[in-house]
């Protein structure tokens, strides 16, 4: 079943399904699930007597709408396949059914490019991490990442240390307006009763006083 198609505003917020606010483990959890689905379906095509290229290629010509060369190359290759795979064969039934879900695979992961490039993320770093991430499923690629940049400092390439993205915090724009200091109307309404009751407190005095001189 094809995956969920992935919304391509960069601000929306992407959160793992381990409930942690970390959109970069969401996006690079997001495309190792697709592109999985992605590797089995077109694996299960090739085993059944259709080769990668022309799997790739019949993808390709679904998704752009070429109906005329889809049905002449989808003939073309079911017909090797039965020749060389006898009843093994993919069926025509299975191969338009899988190149129906490739599609919408291949549109899910459309979109979920948008939502990286719309956060200024790099490609090919993001495509690197995946590719490592889904061959090593063990240590998510820890050994093969630690290698490159083990042999990094020894081609003297400089990485640049930098505070885990993650952790950065995105900030509002600051306001070019002054900082004004605005009470809440119930405050508002307090202050003016307290200074009332001073005046009529001082004037009591006042009074009080201007009859003891008189008497």
């Amino acid at each position: 079943m094809a995956a969920p198609a992935i919304q391509s505003d960069p601000e929306e917020p992407l959160t793992p399904k381990g409930g942690a606010d970390n959109p970069i483990s969401a996006l690079i959890k997001e495309l190792i699930d697709i592109n999985s689905e992605i590797f089995e379906l077109k694996e299960d095509i090739v085993a059944k007597g259709i080769p990668y290229n022309t799997a790739n290629v019949l993808v390709e010509l679904s998704r752009v709408g070429k109906p005329d060369e889809l049905e002449e190359l989808k003939k073309s290759a079911l017909r090797t396949a039965v020749s060389q795979f006898g009843v093994g064969a993919i069926s025509p039934e299975k191969l338009n059914d899988d190149l129906v879900k490739l599609v919408e695979l291949e549109e899910d992961l459309a979109h979920l490019r948008g939502v990286a490039k719309g956060r200024n993320l790099e490609p090919q770093a993001v495509n690197l991490l995946t590719n490592v991430m889904r061959q090593n499923p063990g240590d998510r690629g820890s050994h093969i990442l630690s290698k490159i940049f083990e042999y990094s400092r020894a081609c003297d390439v400089p990485i640049k240390m930098i505070a885990p993205v993650e952790t950065a915090e995105i900030q509002e724009p600051a306001s070019v307006l002054p900082d004004i200091q605005i009470d809440a109307p119930d405050t508002v309404g307090w202050k003016k009763y307290r200074a009332l009751m001073i005046d009529l407190a001082i004037g009591a005095v006042m009074a009080y006083c201007a009859l003891t001189l008189l008497t």
